[in-house]
């Protein structure tokens, strides 16, 4: 017990210290989650594109391309409305 008599001097600092790096952690356990959810679509993605392009390929040839046109307009509308806005810094 008496090894832990200096600590005990720190706690006023501990007190400040914490909450500031409860927030650091909590933005790192985010971007580390936003991380894993892109490698996870990019990796849904890889392996659901060969067999549905073949399923709409088998219908018609075309049909595909329109696929993936009308996916990108509809992803193109949900960001533009969804994200905010981000303005250039200057550096």
């Amino acid at each position: 017990m008496s090894k832990f008599i200096p600590l005990i001097r720190l706690l006023p600092e501990a007190r400040v210290i914490n909450p500031i790096y409860g927030g650091i952690a909590q933005k790192m356990r985010m971007r580390i989650f936003l991380l894993f959810l892109i490698m996870f679509a990019l990796a849904a993605a890889q392996v659901l594109d060969i067999p549905v392009g073949s399923l709409l390929a088998s219908a018609q040839w075309n049909l595909s391309f329109f696929a993936v046109g009308g996916f990108s307009l509809v992803l193109t509308v949900l960001v533009r409305f969804i994200l905010p806005s981000m303005k250039p810094r200057d550096i």
